[in-house]
């Protein structure tokens, strides 16, 4: 009989702790998907503006640095912020790190643009649906040389949108199903050949889309050699 009680209490705990942790897991679901909100669904739904707008923030925009630190307070998903002269950058709740990986940029009280972290599913497919091609794509080598892998930037002047995108640097390979990793809001050019003008420093050649697959050929165009 003692043996009896103390299984079905057993079961009791394992039944309560079992709905206590769907609940938890549902908040936490729930609470992910708040971040996400002022991440990548306006991207593609222009809740609560469309790009190049981020929460209600433009650039061009004349704005206080008071006011972007009081809107990151406010967001669920931001972790930590800091205010570092004309630039304000965040790290995201589900990295919880001192990687402060979002930014904005502001000239004299101007915003001229806003870099975010993706991390959730958007993919290159999306972008594309959305967007169309690329008006000029970077396809690069980057990050430290023991940790190499090929950048593949998209860029939409007009729009004043710029998308990043992280492959293997043994395998460059690009599909429909590329995740976005990065995004990059900026005032957008008001020509095409104004906009080449401007990046010609730091990005003289303008290349188009190069289509899905191996970029291993498009990574040699640019002077790198692939494995």
């Amino acid at each position: 009989m003692k043996y009896k009680q103390i299984s079905r209490q057993m079961i009791i705990l394992f039944v309560i702790g079992g709905i206590g942790i769907v609940f938890a897991g549902g908040w936490l679901y729930t609470e992910y998907q708040k971040s996400q909100a002022g991440v990548a669904q306006g991207i593609l739904t222009g809740i609560p503006c469309a790009p190049p707008c981020w929460q209600n923030i433009t650039p061009g925009d004349s704005i206080e640095t008071d006011a972007i630190t009081s809107l990151l307070e406010t967001l669920p998903g931001v972790f930590d912020y800091r205010v570092r002269g004309g630039m304000i950058d965040w790290s995201w709740q589900w990295y919880r790190s001192n990687i402060y990986e979002n930014s904005i940029y502001l000239n004299k009280q101007v915003v001229e643009s806003i870099t975010l972290k993706v991390d959730t599913k958007l993919t290159v497919e999306q972008i594309l649906d959305k967007y169309g091609f690329p008006e000029a794509t970077d396809i690069t080598l980057a990050g430290l040389p023991e940790h190499q892998y090929v950048l593949v930037r998209l860029f939409y002047p007009l729009q004043g949108v710029t998308f990043a995108v992280r492959l293997s640097k043994q395998r460059p390979l690009l599909k429909p199903t590329t995740q976005i990793f990065e995004i990059q809001y900026t005032i957008p050019a008001e020509s095409l050949a104004s906009w080449k003008t401007s990046v010609a420093d730091w990005l003289p050649e303008h290349n188009l889309w190069p289509g899905y697959g191996d970029l291993c050929d498009e990574l040699e165009k640019n002077g790198f050699v692939c494995p």
